[in-house]
């Protein structure tokens, strides 16, 4: 039986970004990046803003708190950094957990005090994208 993922991201988005600069500035390689414009797969539609970001890829787990620190860790002492980025590319934060629950396998969503503090200090948008697939009874 499948378990439920988890992936988080931690995105900088802007109408531009200067990818390397931020990439020497957060001293972290992204996993992630694009630029306003760039074409989206085979489509003929086109990226709406910028992207660096850092991604885990899915990992089944018991809850956020497993996969979280494998981002946060990677940045837990850089919101002087991140704020200095947005000020100069006038860019958003958004922090995104998503949940793919299998087989009525619900995740634990709970968030440590000293990330919710970060976020807050980084004024980070969090998001919750959440997926249900698999038979499961509701009863």
């Amino acid at each position: 039986m499948e378990r439920s993922k988890i992936k988080v991201e931690f995105n900088i988005y802007s109408d531009y970004i200067d990818i390397d600069n931020v990439t020497k500035m957060m001293g972290v390689n992204p996993t992630l990046t694009y630029l306003k414009g760039d074409p989206i797969g085979n489509r003929p539609i086109v990226r709406k803003n910028a992207l660096w970001a850092i991604e885990t890829d899915y990992e089944e787990a018991n809850g956020i708190d497993e996969v979280l620190p494998k981002v946060f860790g990677l940045i837990v002492d850089k919101a002087d950094i991140i704020n200095k980025v947005k000020e100069q590319y006038a860019a958003e934060i958004s922090i995104v957990f998503v949940v793919y629950i299998e087989n009525g396998e619900n995740p634990g969503m709970s968030l440590d005090k000293d990330f919710v503090k970060f976020a807050a200090e980084i004024d980070a948008r969090l998001d919750f994208p959440i997926y249900v697939f698999g038979d499961f009874d509701m009863e």
